[in-house]
């Protein structure tokens, strides 16, 4: 009987440790505000796609990757090695418009930025995928004008459509004020930006801001930046930001930043299982008109978790998070429930989720390769519902919808499509 019941639970020992490896987060899906649809002259069907459908190149040098930004159509640029963005602001290579602006803001006075135009996936290859001394400026503007400061409704075709992945931004080298990792500014949407690294910043890392909306920015890793990432750039700004800047933070692993993870104006933001190591000055930032929800997010040390910034119009509520706090949470009058589902782990998990998979590198994209280069899945789970996609990567069309049932684990391979995030299931090598 004492045998019996040990072989008993044994199997159930090795049943629960299958069943748990199998539930592993899912940490290349897009969840959050840049999965929806949107609405009005904001409103993308189905949610980010980025480059899909369209075709792949591999950029190793600026003067290609600035090509490729600014190509029209949808598009995915594999980025290869380090590209270094040039400081001499006299080149002027890096803007399709260099005229002069009266507003604020202007292509000639982001002489360290490139423009990225709609429909594009930037994933970067491997581990040791860099953009230094510079980034990306994602957003609406006129070739005459620049930036349209004064526009406090999103224009048709507004830059939209895109995904920037596994790439680590270097921002050393660059001027203070001028040098961002990603600016997504006048009503671009859907944005996604997914486990990129940045460091050395001279100023921000990610910002949005000027009437921008439906971004996702997931599993990032910020190291030792001051002015880590803003969401809404002024309190006059309240025309052009009230209602937009729709933005869900997830998983990103904040290490000794100082402010800004990130500092809110007006917009409607969800942060939740982000992990906060050393808090420098504070994390969360409730600056005017702001509607702030915050969920089981872990505050590992350091100064404060939220702070008023600004005036004291705005709000945060906190739910189920180590060491957070609430500021006005009657203030805050929406439900991320009420827009996307998403899977919630508890606080005390979320440590070990963002150290291991946040950031450029801590996941195998499978970028350029064929096919016949996946790793087997060790396990007999049948695939259901397996949608009809392209998987652009590969060139090949998906035509099958039909159940997937694997007879033999060592020949089954699950692909993921890098664009649409479905599964694809393939079998010796052949896509069925």
């Amino acid at each position: 009987m004492v045998g019996i019941i040990k072989k008993v639970l044994i199997a159930v020992t090795l049943f629960t440790s299958a069943i748990t490896a199998f539930a592993a987060p899912d940490v290349t899906k897009c969840i959050g505000f840049a999965s929806i649809d949107g609405k009005g002259n904001q409103t993308l069907a189905g949610g980010v796609t980025g480059g899909a459908g369209g075709q792949v190149v591999t950029v190793t040098n600026v003067d290609d990757l600035v090509k490729y930004c600014n190509q029209e159509g949808p598009l995915t640029i594999i980025v290869e090695g380090t590209i270094q963005i040039p400081n001499d602001k006299s080149k002027g290579t890096l803007h399709v418009a260099q005229k002069p602006n009266p507003g604020f803001s202007s292509p000639a006075s982001l002489p360290y930025s490139i423009f990225v135009k709609s429909d594009k996936t930037i994933i970067g290859k491997g581990s040791n995928a860099m953009i230094k001394s510079g980034g990306f400026v994602i957003g609406s503007w006129d070739e005459t004008y620049g930036f349209l400061n004064d526009v406090n409704t999103p224009p048709e075709n507004t830059v939209h459509n895109i995904i920037i992945q596994n790439i680590t931004f270097d921002l050393s080298g660059g001027p203070k004020s001028e040098t961002d990792g990603v600016s997504i500014f006048m009503h671009a949407h859907h944005i996604w930006v997914d486990h990129c690294t940045f460091k050395n910043a001279p100023d921000g890392a990610l910002d949005i801001k000027r009437g921008a909306s439906y971004c996702t920015f997931s599993y990032n890793h910020f190291i030792g930046i001051h002015k880590t990432c803003l969401c809404g750039s002024g309190d006059d700004r309240g025309k052009q930001d009230t209602g937009f800047l729709k933005s869900t933070y997830h998983h990103n692993y904040f290490q000794n930043c100082k402010s800004r993870q990130p500092r809110v104006r007006f917009g409607e933001v969800h942060v939740f299982n982000n992990y906060f190591k050393g808090i420098g000055n504070y994390a969360i930032g409730v600056g005017a008109g702001s509607q702030i929800y915050s969920e089981n997010n872990n505050k590992d040390g350091g100064s404060s978790f939220s702070t008023v910034m600004g005036p004291s119009s705005g709000g945060l509520k906190d739910v189920g998070s180590i060491g957070g706090s609430s500021i006005k949470p009657e203030r805050v009058k929406w439900n991320p429930k009420d827009f996307y589902t998403y899977p919630l782990e508890s606080a005390n998990e979320v440590k070990n989720t963002v150290t291991s998979y946040a950031g450029a590198g801590k996941v195998d994209f499978k970028v350029g390769v064929t096919n016949t280069g996946f790793k087997p899945v060790a396990d007999s789970h049948s695939a259901k519902n397996i949608q009809s996609s392209v998987f652009s990567l590969l060139g090949k069309k998906v035509t099958s919808n039909k159940e997937v049932t694997p007879n033999n684990a060592a020949n089954i391979y699950i692909i993921q499509n890098k664009s649409t995030h479905k599964k694809i299931i393939s079998k010796n090598g052949q896509i069925k």
